[in-house]
């Protein structure tokens, strides 16, 4: 048993170090080999017969205590549920995927709860993982100094060896509380000779260094759940160690002040070596997203209040969320909620929800009610205090960040909440007169068939997981060839690809862009016609129409453009569409199609093109009168960003028809909802310039280079209005200013040429 619980802990280890960052999704590797190194192992353990003696205490322990019965019946029925929403998902094979990997983490939670019933197996699992989490965090500390040999996708924040900051974070959360207590326990522990290496090795030198990972990813979410799980970790800890008469108050004041203390200290040494990183950290622009983000899903959830829209669906129905997020963050299609509640009520509805959070309820109840067993020695539960901890700190921290069905969060949540079930179960084990006999179970040899099939099953596996793994790395390179308009290359890839899973759709549709880029538009039709069979997806129709287009046969293209707009209602579906309308020449069909869609989303490509397109029809006024209705009739729904932006567009169209007294009245109104945004600042200035009223467009200048600093067009542009109005003060510290700053070649120029030009500037500027 303890061999296969140290293959436990080296593989959960090698899961934690090893990484692909080249690859579609950095995470695969990791996922594909714990999958396979679980099965792997479950083999060997049913075929030298370790689960009978493992499985025994968890039966009886079920058989008499009704919170465990409950905590493994809620389980059962949580999944049973996502089966069944799976039926109705509106696409099939990323709703299996889901299904199949929240199938792998419930076996992960069984294998973990029979495999670690005391301390000794516990210690072998860990121990490797612990290791593995101090050199990813020893990892990250260096890319926070900029020491980095991998070229990864987030190269703004610290990503360990997760490929992503967020994914790192809410792993640190949930280890860092559990590395504490066992480091904390082992001083109990017999103290080995002074400098030899069990001695160097049981230092408590891993949980600063994984702190400091935990801190310099910069994850909001991970700062909320460290916070959460410390609290926590307190007061578990506080109830465990015997406290008498006023000890048990000061040790309490402490439990509660040390983690504020511990956030202030944090907070004020980044604001003092680091104030950008505090600066992100604190932003309230994301605040303001996942807010609009939150809303929107508590919409979706009231239209499918009880089964959710199925399994896996947030990428689909998160398609109806963009109107609240362009005014936010143009372009943004979310996918996932940055939330485990707000998905799981989206996906599966409140049965959903009240089953998955009936089993957190009776997880936490029976792991709590064993730290007050004194049949369970301090060392144990010192340790279940540390895996509580961790727990809650990753539910919160998945509560504001990402789901944990994804690998980062999902795995190690599971994990350690079957560690905590199987060191539970030494509350019961004195109790039991005796184990189950094996043969109650299954006979010995049915254990060896069981093992062999399993082992069989892992190898099936195995080649499966290699054929994933490189279809994800054909796509990749593929996409990186098709950018460079190497075309026959890509082709290359993306059919291999393709012939490795025909099922995929990313690689049908990526094979067919390659195939259409390079004329081959007969080849790409096929393609798409023979996935069209069996499976509606919005970006086969509008490849399909872009065919048609090329092949000039326009009622088709229309055809199918229109099928991708319904399936898909967004500005990016609709623009093509109103593309082939103007070429047949149904103009009026064109504009209102535009109007309808606008009036439900701020598409800003959109509004562009109908702005374009009723000035060139010589209707400014209809389309001003549109922008009007929109701003006083707006959806209850919009943000008082998206006002400022009608506002803002309603000016640029004054601009156009050289109305600028309108198109100040409109700037005015854009700031008085978005005070903030300093190329609003920048327009206004320019338009109270051409109105003569130049001491007001300094100021306007001003308040645009406060928001904006680094903008040197900003900085030229009031550089030329301080020359203007013979401000040689202004102009030169302008001229300095954009001096320091990164400079194309042409205002570079332009800017040589303005101080040839102005003697007054010359001295100042050399």
């Amino acid at each position: 048993m303890l061999a296969l619980a140290g293959a436990i802990g080296v593989l959960a280890g090698i899961v934690v170090v090893i990484f692909y960052g080249l690859s579609v999704n950095t995470n695969v590797i990791k996922e594909l080999l714990w999958w396979e190194g679980l099965f792997l192992l479950i083999g060997i353990a049913f075929i030298f017969r370790l689960f009978p003696e493992c499985i025994s205490p968890l039966l009886r322990i079920c058989k008499y205590q009704r919170r465990w019965r409950l905590m493994f019946v809620t389980l059962f029925f949580s999944l049973l549920w996502q089966a069944y929403s799976v039926c109705y998902a509106p696409d099939l094979p990323r709703a299996i995927i889901v299904f199949v990997r929240q199938l792998g983490y419930i076996i992960t939670f069984g294998f973990l709860a029979v495999m670690s019933q005391n301390s000794p197996q516990a210690k072998r699992i860990l121990e490797p993982i612990f290791w593995a989490t101090f050199i990813s965090s020893v990892y990250a500390i260096a890319q926070f100094f900029g020491i980095d040999f991998v070229q990864w996708q987030y190269i703004d924040r610290p990503v360990g060896t997760f490929g992503n900051p967020n994914f790192f974070g809410d792993f640190l959360v949930a280890i860092l509380p559990v590395l504490a207590v066992y480091e904390l326990g082992s001083k109990h522990q017999e103290v080995s000779p002074r400098g030899s290496l069990k001695w160097l090795l049981e230092l408590p030198i891993r949980t600063p260094i994984v702190f400091m990972g935990l801190l310099v990813t910069q994850s909001r979410a991970a700062l909320l759940g460290l916070i959460t799980a410390l609290w926590v970790g307190f007061i578990l800890v506080l109830s465990i160690l015997p406290q008498k008469g006023y000890k048990w108050y000061i040790s309490t004041a402490k439990g509660i002040l040390i983690p504020i203390l511990l956030v202030l200290v944090f907070i004020w040494c980044g604001n003092t070596f680091f104030p950008e990183q505090i600066k992100h950290i604190f932003s309230s622009s994301p605040i303001k997203l996942r807010y609009q983000l939150w809303m929107g899903c508590l919409q979706l959830f009231l239209s499918h209040p009880l089964t959710g829209y199925g399994l896996g669906s947030f990428p689909d129905v998160a398609l109806r969320l963009m109107p609240r997020l362009e005014v936010i963050s143009p372009g943004l299609t979310p996918g996932h909620a940055h939330s485990w509640f707000f998905e799981l009520l989206v996906e599966q509805g409140i049965v959903g929800l009240l089953l998955f959070g009936l089993f957190l309820i009776f997880l936490f109840y029976t792991l709590i009610y064993s730290l007050q067993s004194p049949q369970i020695p301090d060392k144990e539960r010192l340790l279940i205090s540390g895996i509580v901890s961790g727990l809650t700190g990753l539910i919160v921290a998945t509560g504001v960040g990402v789901w944990f069905n994804w690998f980062g969060g999902g795995w190690i949540f599971f994990f350690l909440a079957g560690m905590g079930v199987g060191l539970a179960t030494q509350n019961y084990k004195k109790n039991s007169n005796s184990a189950l006999n094996k043969t109650q179970l299954l006979r010995s040899h049915h254990y060896v068939i069981i093992g062999i099939i399993i082992l069989i099953f892992s190898l099936g596996l195995a080649i499966f997981e290699i054929r994933i793994f490189l279809t994800s790395r054909d796509l990749r390179i593929g996409n990186e060839l098709f950018l460079q308009k190497k075309l026959r290359g890509a082709i290359h890839f993306f059919r291999r690809a393709y012939q490795r899973f025909p099922c995929w759709a990313n690689s049908r549709i990526n094979l067919a862009m390659a195939l259409i880029e390079h004329g081959k538009l007969q080849e790409a039709d096929s393609l798409l016609t023979e996935y069209l069979k069996n499976h509606h997806h919005p970006k086969v129709y509008s490849y399909k129409g872009v065919i048609k287009m090329k092949q000039r046969r326009f009622g088709e293209a229309e055809r199918h453009f229109r099928r991708a707009y319904l399936l898909r209602p967004d500005g990016s579906t609709l623009l093509p569409l109103l593309n082939v309308l103007e070429i047949q020449g149904k103009t009026t069909e064109t504009l209102t199609l535009s109007e309808t869609h606008l009036a439900k989303e701020l598409y800003l490509p959109l509004l562009h093109r109908y702005l374009k397109q009723q000035h060139r029809l010589k209707r400014t006024q209809q389309a001003r009168e549109f922008f009007r209705s929109m701003i006083e009739r707006p959806p209850p729904w919009r943000p008082v960003k998206g006002k400022a932006l009608l506002y803002r567009w309603e000016a640029e169209l004054s601009r156009l028809l050289n109305d600028l007294i309108t198109a100040k009245s409109a700037y005015r109104w854009a700031l008085k909802y978005d005070s903030g945004n300093y190329q609003l600042w920048n327009d206004y200035a320019m338009t109270l310039w051409e109105l003569g009223h130049d001491e007001q467009a300094d100021y306007a200048f001003a308040r645009a280079e406060k928001l904006k600093p680094d903008e040197p067009f900003i900085r030229y542009n009031r550089l030329e209005l301080a020359l203007v109005r013979g401000d040689f003060k202004t102009a030169r510290a302008e001229v300095a200013a954009l001096q320091q700053l990164p400079l194309p070649a042409w205002l570079r120029d332009a800017l040589n040429n303005i101080v040839q030009k102005f003697p007054q500037l010359q001295n100042e500027y050399h």
